[in-house]
C-alpha cells in the first residue's frame, strides 16, 4: 500500500500529498523499492511517485497537476514533481516549429513591403508573381525607348572598340615575334626611303 498523504519537511517548507494509492505487488517488491529509494537518496514514497509520474507521461502524455513549481493550498505548500522529459521535448519541438513558421511569415511580409514598383525617366521596375522563384516574385526592368537605343549604341561601340583592340594586338604580336635589327645598312636604307617620300631638310 502506498500512502501519499504523509507529510514531510524539506527545509522550512511543509509538503503534503493528499492522494492515496493502493496496489498489490509480488513478494519482495517492498524490499526492492526500499533499496532503490536508498540508492537514489529519496524516501520510498517519493521514489514511487516519481516513477509513476514518469510512466504516466510516457504512456498517456497526461501528467497529474504537478509541476516543478509549488502550489499553495490552505497555507500548505505542496511539492510538485519535475516535468516529464518526453513531454518537455515534444513541447520544445512544437514551440520551435511555431517560431520557424512565424519567422518565415515575417520574412515574406517584409519582402512584400519592400517590393514597390518604380517608374523613373530611365524606365520602370515591376515585381511580378512567379512561383518558380524562391520568394514567389521576380523583378522585371524595362528601359524607355531612348535609353534602350542608347544602351544598344554603347554596346555596339564597346564591341567595335574591342574588335579593333584585338586586331592591333594580333598585329603587334606578329611584329614583336621578329628580332629587332639595328644594323646601319638596314636603317640607312629606311631613312633614305622616307627622305625620298616626304623630303628631308638635312642632306644624308
Amino acid at each position: 500500500m502506498l500512502k501519499a498523504d504523509r507529510s514531510r519537511i524539506e527545509g522550512r517548507s511543509r509538503v503534503r500529498f493528499v492522494g492515496v494509492v493502493r496496489i498489490r505487488a509480488p513478494r519482495g517488491f517492498s524490499d526492492a523499492i526500499r533499496e532503490a529509494a536508498g540508492a537514489a537518496h529519496v524516501s520510498q514514497s517519493e521514489f514511487i511517485r516519481s516513477a509513476l509520474v514518469e510512466k504516466l507521461g510516457v504512456c498517456s502524455g497526461v501528467l497529474p497537476a504537478m509541476n516543478s513549481s509549488a502550489a499553495i493550498r490552505g497555507g500548505v505548500r505542496e511539492q510538485l514533481a519535475s516535468p516529464n522529459p518526453m513531454q518537455s521535448m515534444m513541447m520544445a519541438n512544437s514551440l520551435g516549429a511555431a517560431q520557424s513558421q512565424a519567422n518565415t511569415q515575417a520574412a515574406q511580409q517584409q519582402q512584400k513591403m519592400n517590393m514597390v514598383n518604380q517608374s523613373t525617366p530611365y524606365g520602370s521596375l515591376n515585381y511580378v508573381a512567379d512561383p518558380s522563384f524562391p520568394g514567389g516574385y521576380r523583378a522585371t526592368q524595362t528601359l524607355t525607348p531612348e535609353m534602350q537605343a542608347l544602351l544598344g549604341s554603347n554596346t555596339q561601340m564597346a564591341q567595335g572598340s574591342s574588335n579593333i583592340g584585338n586586331e592591333l594586338l594580333a598585329n603587334s604580336g606578329c611584329a614583336m615575334s621578329k628580332p629587332l635589327d639595328l644594323s646601319y645598312d638596314v636603317n640607312a636604307q629606311r631613312i633614305a626611303e622616307l627622305a625620298r617620300t616626304f623630303g628631308s631638310p638635312c642632306p644624308l
